[in-house]
């Protein structure tokens, strides 16, 4: 009788994909809705006095593509997909496309804790800096015993500004070289140590 191989009963690629994902099971449903529309103009005009190739005219195909798709899924329990597309969309960080995984719910001995790709966001708790919002790139968090890393490569999808309103309106401070003064547009507040010669000068604008 032979020996009986220990190892001979152990599915290994499905104890990798329970250890990397927390199973096998993959769920991906897509909603939404893709919109063709393509077609060209064709006329033809019998005049005997035009040569043939000149009777006809064809404008060149007009192709658009409207999509409108939301499609969320999993892989196991540890990696989940979110996207969301829209080519009407007014702004490009409405399009939301993330990649989670996340296993700090799992196994407290992994290093790794989170990987997020896509949009992402670096929140802080603190009021002395604050955290970045729209971004897309990659997003890590690491554990090193009571040590937690967090790591972000990212791009910045979004701006903020700041407007003053006094009165009803908003004033703007510009900086205009002294030979762009257009005459009843830009006006120079006089002081005892400014002079409108000076190369620049700082003008208010009411709107």
């Amino acid at each position: 009788m032979g020996a009986n191989n220990p190892l001979g009963n152990v599915d290994i690629k499905k104890n990798l994909a329970d250890r990397l994902f927390g199973g096998s099971e993959v769920d991906i449903r897509p909603q939404g809705s893709i919109d063709l529309s393509f077609g060209y103009n064709y006329s033809r005009i019998d005049n005997p006095v035009l040569p043939e190739r000149a009777r006809t005219n064809i404008i060149p195909i007009d192709f658009r593509m409207n999509i409108q798709m939301n499609v969320t899924g999993s892989i196991g329990s540890k990696l989940n997909i979110n996207t969301n597309y829209n080519t009407q969309a007014t702004f490009d960080f409405d399009n939301i496309m993330k990649l989670s995984y996340a296993s700090d719910a799992f196994s407290e001995d992994d290093i790794i804790k989170t990987i997020e790709a896509g949009n992402v966001s670096l929140p802080l708790k603190g009021s002395l800096i604050t955290g970045a919002q729209s971004l897309f790139g990659v997003k890590t968090q690491l554990q090193f015993g009571r040590l937690y890393l967090t790591g972000v490569a990212s791009q910045q999808k979004s701006d903020r500004k700041e407007i003053q309103i006094k009165g009803g309106s908003q004033v703007q401070t510009y900086e205009v070289f002294a030979d762009e003064y257009d005459e009843n547009r830009h006006f120079c507040f006089l002081t005892s140590t400014v002079n409108c010669l000076n190369l620049r000068c700082k003008t208010y604008l009411k709107f």
